[in-house]
């Protein structure tokens, strides 16, 4: 059984399967220019709409050149334009039953009008959720020739466009390319009609991709059409060598999928884009994580240096305090050139200034047979022990001690 896109009102549906004869679905026939003299339709698609009987019903057309067929609008009055009025009709007479319209080459033109110009106050009689469309080689779908006017693909109404890759009334070049030109004529001559009788919609060589309310099903073509002269003739072997490299030059002028792979390549981009922004928010998540880490351990680091201060401090005031005990046993020269500390140098974090540590006092000097050693001593804790502090009795800090002088002087004179 011949699946045609029966859709029960779900946009993303693609083919559902011709309903039965014990169905209560109706299909409604729209002939091609064929001036209703060749049954088309009951043999269009392996026979579908003969199976189908007697649930498939034709809708009277002209089914005959159109010359008022311009711009597919009302006020044109021709066969394009009376079939879609005998269609509007068929479905005001049918009520709210589930139809499926079928229609092939004009008869896709005739469907096409009626979406443009009368399906905007048609929901009463003729609701989306039980109507669709399957138009097949429709010279008005989207891919069709520039100068025909397009089926809307924004009414509602769930439409299947199914087609053979290239025939031209369907299937025409985006772009110019002179060669892709000639085979899409060639395609309207050798393809367009004969290539729908043995079509299948359900092949899963088909390639098939979605545009909103609207399904494309494109049955691909291996041979060219361009070179379908050179197999009459019985140079099939010539066409054979040529079909490859310009199969290659025509492909390239449309921009619609060629293939199965063409349109699984062309899905993944919007789910990278939502990657990338899925990525932006974890980084940005991350971020602030790490911000808020920051903030948490600001304050410790910001006093981690007063108890550096406190131990350079410390370390000071044990250096200045080494000169006492060599004074009292009497060298008080060395034991001030040695109690000259250097400063370490200052922290490179960017904290706040820690708070002063007050100079250790120092302790009373120790006198050593009456010397004036305790000058020594108060030179060595002066200023936390820093070279200014380290000058004893105006001599620089190294300079030797006029202290021994003095004492020998005094005891001379003691004997005199």
């Amino acid at each position: 059984m011949v699946s045609l896109a029966l859709f029960s009102g779900s946009p993303r549906a693609t083919a559902a399967v011709l309903p039965a004869p014990s169905s209560d679905t109706s299909i409604y026939t729209l002939e091609p220019l064929d001036y209703n003299l060749f049954p088309v339709m009951k043999t269009l698609l392996r026979g579908a709409c003969l199976k189908a009987e007697p649930n498939c019903t034709k809708i009277w057309t002209p089914a005959a050149l159109d010359p008022s067929h311009l711009r597919g609008v009302l006020g044109e009055v021709g066969p394009i334009s009376i079939g879609a009025f005998a269609l509007d009709a068929a479905f005001r007479s049918d009520g709210d039953k589930n139809v499926v319209v079928l229609g092939y080459s004009q008869g896709g033109q005739v469907a096409a009008f009626w979406l443009r110009n009368l399906s905007q106050n048609a929901s009463s009689y003729a609701p989306p959720s039980t109507t669709s469309f399957l138009l097949v080689g429709n010279p008005e779908n989207t891919y069709s020739p520039p100068w025909l006017p397009k089926t809307p693909t924004d009414t509602g109404y769930q439409v299947t466009e199914l087609w053979r890759q290239y025939d031209g009334w369907a299937d025409w070049p985006t772009h110019f390319n002179l060669i892709a030109y000639a085979n899409a004529i060639a395609g309207m001559l050798y393809v367009h009609p004969f290539a729908y009788v043995d079509a299948d919609p359900d092949d899963p060589n088909n390639v098939r991709w979605t545009d909103g309310n609207t399904t494309y099903v494109m049955i691909p073509s291996h041979d060219l059409p361009l070179l379908q002269p050179l197999r009459f003739i019985g140079l099939g072997f010539v066409a054979d060598a040529l079909n490859d490299p310009l199969k290659k030059i025509v492909d390239s002028a449309y921009d619609h999928p060629q293939s199965a792979s063409d349109v699984a390549a062309q899905t993944p981009s919007a789910t990278a884009a939502d990657a990338a922004d899925s990525g932006a928010a974890t980084a940005a998540a991350r971020t602030t994580t790490g911000l808020s880490r920051a903030a948490a351990t600001s304050e410790p680091r910001a006093t981690a240096p007063e108890s550096a201060d406190t131990t350079e401090s410390a370390a000071t005031t044990e250096s200045s305090s080494t000169p006492e005990s060599s004074d009292s046993s009497g060298t008080s020269g060395p034991a001030t050139e040695s109690s000259v500390v250097e400063s370490p140098p200052a922290s490179p974090v960017p904290t706040e200034p820690a708070v002063p540590t007050e100079p250790a006092v120092p302790s009373s000097p120790t006198v050593s047979n009456g010397t004036e050693g305790s000058a020594g001593s108060e030179g060595a804790t002066t200023e936390g022990g820093t070279t200014e502090g380290a000058t004893t009795e105006g001599a620089t800090t190294g300079a030797p001690s006029e202290a021994p002088a003095r004492a020998a002087d005094a005891s001379a004179a003691g004997g005199a």
